[in-house]
């Protein structure tokens, strides 16, 4: 890492990157034909977690619900690697 930059400003470049693909995934998606292969490379992905069943706390007055999910697509795996690089030249 270079000097006088913090783990944070390096972990916002990434999230950025991902969130950036992901749209640019969706957008290119979109513009695609439905039932395409190369539409459904841009949108469809991988889920990690349980995005349909969270853990449910039940303490009689009240129920609270605790889940994550982590939807990883090609566009989003791009722009991972684009701000990887982006993050060497800076």
């Amino acid at each position: 890492m270079a000097e006088g930059k913090s783990f944070w400003f390096y972990f916002m470049v990434v999230i950025v990157g991902v969130v950036l693909g992901s749209v640019v995934g969706q957008v290119v998606g979109k513009m695609l034909p439905a039932d395409n292969m190369v539409a459904d490379l841009f949108v469809k992905g991988y889920s990690i977690g349980s995005p349909d069943q969270p853990a449910a706390i039940d303490l009689a007055f009240m129920k609270v619900w605790i889940g994550a999910s982590l939807k990883l697509t090609l566009s989003s795996v791009v722009g991972f690697i684009i701000a990887l690089l982006i993050m060497k030249k800076i």
